[in-house]
């Protein structure tokens, strides 16, 4: 998989909250919800698919955002999830 580190900017990014979950597990949700996405995302989304990268890890979209316990627990393992990862894209 790649990870996915970037500042969210102006906009907030589409999140993946505990309203939406259900739907996110989905198979191909990205889809969906590809007009809320931001450009970083969907450039990410390219790098990955040219280098056959078929994960791609990205904050906004993995960690469950307004459930305190899972967002805790998943910022202690971000130093890991990156490491871990085949290749981190970094966009400032």
């Amino acid at each position: 998989y790649a990870a996915l580190s970037y500042t969210w900017g102006p906009r907030e990014p589409y999140l993946l909250l505990q309203n939406n979950l259900a739907e996110m597990l989905e198979c191909n949700s990205l889809i969906k919800v590809a007009s809320q996405l931001g450009q970083v995302v969907h450039d990410a989304i390219k790098v990955c698919e040219d280098l056959k990268i078929p994960y791609l890890w990205i904050d906004s979209l993995c960690i469950v955002q307004d459930n305190m316990e899972d967002k805790s627990a998943q910022i202690q393992n971000m130093d890991r999830i990156y490491s871990k990862s085949y290749v981190t894209l970094v966009v400032a």
